[in-house]
């Protein structure tokens, strides 16, 4: 028992390890990152690192054994050690001293310890719940699992098109990123235990936490940048939604990163967080279909837009966004040509590929968000701050933010509007977890446009 905890530890940590010397690789020695940002950051893309390199051993018929899906960490290893050398293990990971009580008086302190309670609670919870409670929801049991269980027995992907096991079996034209991870968990466990495989759904949910924390301190004051995480990481949807094996929780992470990266070389013009964001949506792209809604709907647009506000030349213009996407699609490449190969589901499913429009939709929606949804008052308190900090948010780049938000979520919206796949808004079972995709978004704008009103538009901290 101990010896599989270790060990289950281990697949966990050698990714984030792979990621930190990945990130500081790139950083070229200007220390851009800090410790505990650079270490969840160096887990999201360490992971997907890994289900890209699985994948593209599987497709090469490559048998997954330990030394050959672990082989993978020799070369980053090596890189680790030879920046180590010349620029000093500082230079790979460097924690500067906490500040979040800094300057804080007697009351700051109790809401300080409040908080910290509270979370540390939900974090018991959540990490129960994981530990404790089989895998249930049926897209979970029937593909996400169900696919990461098949590359482990059958120590690889099957590509034969007359297999029914092709490409993890059930649903072959969903990504595979996180079903390879969670086969990369159990080759390490040495066996398929449903507990180290759902843990990622718990590490997603930390790491969004810390990831949403240290951006928005950035811009906040620490308590307010921490409680405004909190009310994040409490909505309960989400919450919810952290502890089973659902990969929804996965795209709004990976949605988020991307953005709040792609938010920052907007405003100060470091093409480290340019690149770093399409890093990141690259993985997100690997992990389910709903981010390439986002990528394609949402994000690209505003890239587009921003800079063509800003006057760029039209070479500028060109050569960024082709840089963008060449960094976000070309290790998704080998999917997208097998997709071409076996002919796969490409978007919606057929009898949904078609425009019809459903007005009742907007009365079921409402029904959803303000009442049933469980999403607390998320909403309510969104929409308010929409409309009380909009003049403000005009006048400074968080429009480019604002532009985002609303074109992802039309983007996701829209499909339950205008196609036949109502019929899912209709029977409630999709239309919550679809919004976990926007959520963490949704809370950042907020948070921003709200600082705006007391903070120079285009000043951060």
């Amino acid at each position: 028992m101990i010896l599989t905890v270790f060990r289950v530890l281990l697949a966990h940590s050698i990714p984030a390890v792979i990621g930190v010397i990945f990130l500081s690789w790139l950083e070229g020695g200007k220390g851009k990152l800090g410790g505990l940002e650079k270490v969840v950051l160096g887990f999201a893309l360490g992971s997907g690192l890994i289900s890209f390199y699985m994948f593209y051993l599987g497709l090469l018929r490559i048998p997954f054994t330990l030394g050959r899906v672990s082989a993978i960490f020799w070369p980053f290893g090596i890189l680790g050690i030879l920046l180590g050398a010349k620029r000093g293990l500082g230079s790979l990971l460097h924690f500067s001293r906490p500040s979040l009580f800094r300057g804080l008086g007697r009351t700051g302190k109790c809401l300080l310890v409040l908080i910290s309670a509270l979370l540390i609670c939900k974090i018991i919870f959540i990490g129960f719940i994981v530990l404790n409670v089989p895998t249930y929801f049926d897209d979970s049991v029937s593909i996400w699992n169900y696919k990461a269980k098949v590359y482990y027995y059958r120590q690889g992907i099957v590509p034969d098109k007359n297999d029914p096991d092709l490409l993890g079996g059930y649903n072959p034209h969903y990504p595979n990123g996180v079903p390879l991870f969670k086969c990369w968990v159990s080759i390490w466990a040495g066996e398929w235990t449903e507990s180290a495989v759902n843990l990622n759904t718990f590490m997603i949910f930390l790491c969004l936490g810390l990831l949403f924390y240290y951006n928005l301190k950035h811009y906040l004051p620490d308590l307010p940048a921490y409680a405004v995480t909190y009310l994040l990481l409490s909505v309960p949807l989400l919450t919810f939604h952290s502890g089973f094996a659902h990969f929804d929780l996965w795209v709004g992470f990976y949605f988020l990163a991307g953005t709040m990266y792609l938010y920052r070389w907007m405003k100060e013009k470091v093409k480290f967080h340019f690149i770093l964001s399409a890093l990141l949506i690259a993985v997100g792209l690997s992990v389910k279909r709903e981010t390439a809604a986002f990528f394609i709907w949402g994000l690209m647009p505003t890239l587009i837009i921003y800079q063509i506000a800003g006057r760029e030349k039209l070479f500028t213009i060109i050569k960024q966004t082709a840089l963008y996407l060449f960094v976000a699609l070309v290790p998704n490449l080998p999917w997208y040509v097998a997709i071409g190969v076996y002919k796969l589901q490409v978007g919606l499913y057929e009898g949904a590929m078609r425009l019809e429009f459903h007005p009742e939709a907007f009365n079921l929606l409402a029904n959803r968000f303000f009442s049933s949804g469980n999403y607390g008052i998320l909403w309510i308190i969104f929409f308010a701050i929409l409309i009380i900090t909009l003049p403000a948010v005009l006048k400074s780049s968080l429009k480019y933010l604002l532009l985002l938000v609303g074109l992802s979520l039309a983007a996701s919206l829209s499909i339950f509007i205008i196609t036949p796949f109502f019929e899912w808004l209709r029977v409630g079972t999709t239309i919550n977890r679809a919004m976990l995709g926007v959520i963490p978004v949704m809370v950042y704008y907020s948070a921003l446009a709200c600082q705006k009103l007391v903070q120079h538009p285009d000043k951060p901290k």
